[in-house]
This record gives C-alpha cells, structure tokens and sequence, in this order.
C-alpha cells in the first residue's frame, strides 16, 4: 500500500501546481494539437500519442467547430499524459490540457513590446487513479471532459 500513497502524494502535488487563471481564448481562430511523448507506464496501459490526439481532435471539433485545426497553427493544444505505478494492478493518471498562444511582453512603465513569446492561456486537469485494465478508457472520457470544460471557457471569452 505504500507505493500507492507515494503515488498519490507525488499527484496531489502536481495538483496544486498553478493552473492558469488567464483563460484569454479571445479571438482564437486556429490551433494545432501537441501531444506530449508517452512514458512507458502509459504506453503499457494501452495508450498512444496517436490515440490520445485523435480524442483531442474529436473533443475539439465536436465542442467547439468553429476553431480550425491546422498543424501550421501558431497557437497549440498541449496534452499531457503522466501515468506512475500505484500498485499491483493499479496505477495514477494525471491528464493535463493547455492551450498554448503568441503573446506580446510588454514594458512595465509603457505600452511598448519588449518581446514576444508563447504562453499558457487555459490549463485544465484531472487526476485518474484506478486498475490499469480500464485506465484507457479513463483517460479517453477525461479528455473529453477536459475539451469540453475549454469549449465552455472559450464560449465564454467569444460570447457571439
């Protein structure tokens, strides 16, 4: 039992990791889909980077068919899969999305661009905590939820 409170302390601490607060989705006209590399732990519970963009995409064009997906798209949709052993049979998901855009940096006592980066401007998760024999699927529905909780903010920034 003591593998899985060590799992589950490691994921509360990602949890209380800072989720974005900025939610700026304003205007947002396109994006690509980033999915992380697997770890093994993932891949073994019958994930892919295949599976896992193909649910993204299928969450984004069903919650949200106005955002075109383009791999030439500067902003991105990053997915993020951790998965660690938490047991025999069991094991802890943590299943992250950011939407990722350009952004101007400004100076602190003008108007004027200092420079000009990518930022986090929506991050969203969900830990998953279960047998492996059914953490696919899991991770399958979270991302859905997850997609579906970006429409919402993102009908919220483009109230038309």
């Amino acid at each position: 039992m003591k593998p899985f409170s060590i799992a589950c302390a490691s994921f509360l601490l990602l949890l209380l990791a800072p989720q974005s607060d900025a939610q700026d989705l304003k205007e947002l006209t396109q994006a690509s889909i980033v999915v992380e590399q697997l770890e093994k732990t993932a891949k073994d519970i019958g994930l892919s980077e295949e599976t896992l963009e193909s649910q993204t995409l299928v969450g984004l064009k069903r919650d949200l068919p106005k955002l075109k997906i383009s791999k030439d798209a500067s902003p991105y949709v990053y997915v993020k899969v951790l998965a660690v052993e938490a047991g025999p049979d069991r094991v802890a998901v943590y299943v992250d999305i950011k939407v990722n855009r350009p952004v101007k940096i400004l100076r602190d006592w003008s108007n004027s661009e200092v420079t000009a980066t990518v930022a986090t401007v929506w991050n969203k998760g969900k830990l998953l905590i279960g047998t492996k024999y059914d953490m696919a699927s899991k991770v399958r529905e979270a991302i859905s939820d997850l997609t579906t909780k970006l429409a919402a903010a993102y009908y919220r920034d483009n109230p038309e």
